[in-house]
């Protein structure tokens, strides 16, 4: 019992300092929100140290050799534990859920990203519509990134196809069903840093395609936030304030520009930090 007693003691210990640390803080911001003084007291770790991009799946990999056999549920995980950090609400949890879930296939039984929505009972509630919570819906039921990188995972087949590609910060899994093939480009970075697009040069061998349509989570693409902020970020949202920011937001099955010669279907993608696309070929 002295361990599990000595790590919650040491978990303790550091909130503490960091409740502490946080309320000098805040002092020095008079008028700021409960959410703005929580942002103070708990640093995001995901943006402020360095981890590797494949911490996750090492885990679920290694966890997996010591279950021996057993079943392997990982449930209440995300890209950070910091409550009200700024970009939960970003697209960087989209792009993160779809990297750990596609490392994943095939390690676990199943597992639960935390957590649905906003209103859940473990804090207490943020009157902002956008506060930085874990939920993929805000308390409100807007859809937020991370939302939609699931409605995109659901659209791929469950065949899945091994790719040929150069180390770039674009990643890419690419999968089959009776309608076609789907690919999966998503370019996680946890810091969010302020980086030059990136292109993805693609080229697949098949048929001639019927169509190729792309959905995007990017600036302008499946990003409630960016709408809320526009409207001036109102504490006090309307239903139909909410349902309006949440129609402009969905994802819509945009044509995606190709090439088709001597049997080979040539395309590019450009893909800025975080940024998630679905490229859909129809047979």
């Amino acid at each position: 019992m002295g361990e599990p007693l000595g790590h919650d003691a040491g978990m303790m210990k550091g909130l503490v300092k960091a409740v502490c640390g946080g309320m000098k803080k805040i002092r020095k911001h008079p008028g700021g929100s409960i959410n703005e003084g929580i942002r103070l007291m708990f640093e995001d770790s995901s943006e402020t140290r360095d981890f590797p991009e494949t911490l996750f799946s090492d885990n679920v990999k290694a966890v997996k050799e010591q279950a021996g056999g057993l079943p392997l549920f990982y449930t209440e995980w995300n890209a950070a534990s910091c409550c009200g950090a700024p970009h939960n609400d970003t697209r960087k949890l989209a792009a993160n859920a779809v990297k750990n879930i596609l490392d994943v296939e095939g390690h676990l039984q199943g597992s639960s990203i935390w957590c649905f929505s906003d209103i859940f009972e473990e804090s207490f509630l943020f009157p902002q519509e956008f506060s930085g919570n874990f939920g993929l819906l805000t308390i409100h039921g807007i859809r937020k990134p991370v939302y939609h990188a699931f409605a995109l995972l659901r659209q791929v087949g469950d065949t899945r196809i091994e790719v040929q590609a150069e180390k770039n910060e674009i990643e890419l899994g690419a999968f089959e069903n009776e309608e076609g093939l789907q690919l999966l480009l998503y370019r996680l970075d946890l810091k969010c840093r302020r980086l030059p697009v990136k292109t993805a040069e693609i080229e697949i061998l098949c048929d001639a395609p019927k169509r190729v349509t792309v959905q995007k989570i990017d600036e302008d693409h499946g990003n409630p936030l960016k709408l809320w902020q526009e409207m001036g970020s109102p504490m006090d949202m309307k239903p139909a304030d909410a349902a309006r920011i949440d129609e402009a937001a969905s994802l819509a099955e945009e044509e995606q520009p190709y090439t088709y010669k001597d049997g080979r279907l040539h395309m590019a993608a450009v893909l800025g930090v975080n940024d998630v696309h679905l490229i859909k070929i129809y047979r």
